[in-house]
């Protein structure tokens, strides 16, 4: 299986690289243009530079993918506060993603559930 994968070079990014060359498949990855590849490299077939939300970087992200890890988040815009930001490129841009995506399977890993801890205090609510 070919399977695009975005946030590809980050800690959880990489292991799904490394598990999914391991089990045989091939992986075009999603990479900011600042992000370090050195330890992916041997687990990626192709590289697309660029954003989550870039709409550009897609077709060639997608280009023979028989299905879709959705992993990246753009922190920049949470660590600013900048909701407007947030919106446009974690929410809009994964939506949009999963429709240019179609009819692909499109595997969402929720990063609020991977990387906090669901206090008590807060009832379930995000």
């Amino acid at each position: 299986m070919h399977v695009a994968l975005t946030g590809a070079s980050g800690f959880i990014g990489s292991r799904i690289a490394h598990e999914l060359h391991k089990e045989g498949h091939t992986v075009t990855a999603l990479v900011r243009e600042t992000s370090q590849r050195e330890h992916i490299q041997p687990y990626i077939q192709k590289f697309v530079v660029g954003n989550q939300d870039d709409h550009s970087a897609w077709n060639d992200l997608l280009d023979g993918a028989d299905c879709i890890i959705h992993n990246s988040v753009d922190w920049q815009s949470l660590k600013a506060g900048d909701h407007e930001a947030h919106y446009q490129s974690n929410l809009l841009g994964t939506l949009q993603l999963m429709h240019k995506a179609l009819p692909r399977q499109f595997v969402f890993i929720s990063t609020i559930a991977v990387h906090h801890d669901m206090r008590p205090r807060w009832n379930g609510v995000i």
